[in-house]
């Protein structure tokens, strides 16, 4: 099967790839068109494909969406909104989609899945967590989700991830840390109550950060393949 940059390189000719390259690295243009003129670009059949499996992957997403939400106008709509986060963002669709899937799980309204993406995947970008920092959070919000309460597993999981949970809601709840923790080993820390502060705190500090590592080479060359995969699903 072609691979997703040999499919926007038959789409759009070399050209944007070298553009985009020698802006970010210079001297990459030069493999960009060595690439090109070895062969990569992919054969119209295996295209087609390509398209036929990208395709096929977005109903089998849509559906299982369908099966969670029970609707499908609520499923066709959330996706669209996930599509149009991985294209914008530096996270890939199959990421978002996992990530929305697990919150959904946990029990998130589907109204506020998004949102909530946007505060993780600025935390992850801002953090240095990388496309799985998505999912790992959204594993952990789950779970205090889940308890109905903050307990220390989750808040160890989050320091570990570089975010100091007690901290965070100490400057929210204007007690010390200390008096946080205590709540959280007396199991009254709702999670009804503290998820809504912690995701305000994290929004507070790396708010925006996504579309800061969006413009990076890494997050440019994420959007492309996105945008290339989305084009050929909708074509």
């Amino acid at each position: 099967a072609p691979t997703w940059f040999a499919v926007w390189l038959q789409l759009n000719g070399a050209t944007n790839v070298i553009g985009m390259s020698a802006r970010f690295a210079g001297g990459a243009a030069s493999t960009v068109a060595s690439l090109t003129s070895a062969g990569l670009v992919a054969s119209t059949a295996g295209l087609a494909g390509y398209a036929l499996k990208q395709a096929s992957n977005l109903e089998q997403t849509t559906l299982a969406y369908e099966t969670m939400l029970k609707s499908q106008t609520k499923a066709t709509a959330m996706v669209s909104d996930l599509r149009k986060f991985a294209r914008e963002t530096p996270f890939e669709f199959t990421d978002v989609v996992e990530a929305g899937k697990k919150l959904l799980a946990f029990g998130a309204d589907a109204s506020q899945v998004k949102g909530i993406l946007t505060t993780l995947g600025d935390t992850s970008a801002g953090l240095g967590m990388g496309n799985e920092g998505l999912g790992r959070l959204s594993v952990i919000f789950g779970q205090i989700a889940s308890k109905g309460v903050l307990q220390g597993d989750e808040a160890l999981q989050l320091a570990e991830a570089g975010i100091s949970v007690y901290d965070l809601l100490a400057k929210k709840l204007d007690m010390s840390p200390a008096e946080v923790r205590k709540l959280g080993e007396q199991g009254k820390l709702a999670s009804g109550t503290v998820i809504p502060l912690i995701l305000k705190g994290m929004d507070d500090q790396f708010g925006g950060l996504m579309g800061k590592q969006a413009k990076t080479l890494g997050g440019s060359m994420s959007n492309l393949r996105d945008t290339v995969t989305q084009a050929l699903t909708d074509a």
